[in-house]
């Protein structure tokens, strides 16, 4: 996005929001496709997403929101702001907030007293923006230990019960048996060597 200073037979002088001023050959401008912010002079809109708690009622966090915008003189009043329940989220329910602003070069400036404004508006309220929380259980290796100690005795006892490997087999073939099974859970190998018992005829 840019603002249009320059236009001549060959080439187009565009001013980035960035202040850096680009040159662009006509004939690429011809090739693309170009959106006009400035014309027809009517208010544009700007939308983001909040996430708000269960626990707040959705009619509240409307009201409250809606009272938020309606305090930014850049924000017109027609349209007025809109706020949309979108979404039922894992730790949150999702708001879609909309509202126009007069000028859309004044975008980002308002877009940030916007937010703004709910932040404080919210929290004047008592209302809390969630953010995602996870429970991670540390073990010790003493205990990890056991565990694949304990999988690894299992997966041999119930080996030992299918007719293919009722056999005396060797250490070596034991082990390059053995050797992934830490990472399998008991009722997963138990399910497994059931079936092998059934569809194994017997030696």
């Amino acid at each position: 996005m840019a603002r249009l200073t320059m236009s001549t037979g060959g080439a187009t002088r565009i001013l980035t929001y960035d202040n850096e001023y680009l040159t662009v050959p006509n004939s690429k401008v011809a090739k693309g496709i170009l959106l006009n912010y400035s014309q027809p002079p009517i208010p544009k809109a700007r939308s983001f997403f909040i996430n708000i708690g269960y626990e707040v009622r959705p009619n509240r966090v409307k009201s409250v929101i809606r009272e938020a915008i309606v305090s930014i003189p850049e924000v017109v009043s027609e349209p007025s702001p809109r706020v949309w329940l979108m979404e039922f989220g894992e730790h949150a329910i999702s708001y879609r907030v909309k509202f126009w602003v007069r000028r859309f070069e004044d975008g980002y400036d308002t877009n940030d007293r916007v937010k703004s404004q709910i932040w404080y508006h919210l929290n004047r309220s008592g209302i809390i923006v969630p953010y995602p929380r996870r429970t991670v259980q540390i073990l010790a290796q003493e205990e990890v230990s056991a565990r694949q100690s304990h999988h690894v005795a299992r997966a041999r006892q119930l080996l030992r019960r299918v007719p293919l490997f009722a056999q005396n087999w060797t250490r070596n073939r034991w082990q390059l048996l053995l050797r992934r099974l830490p990472r399998c859970s008991t009722p997963r190998v138990s399910h497994w060597f059931a079936r092998e018992n059934r569809e194994t005829p017997s030696m």
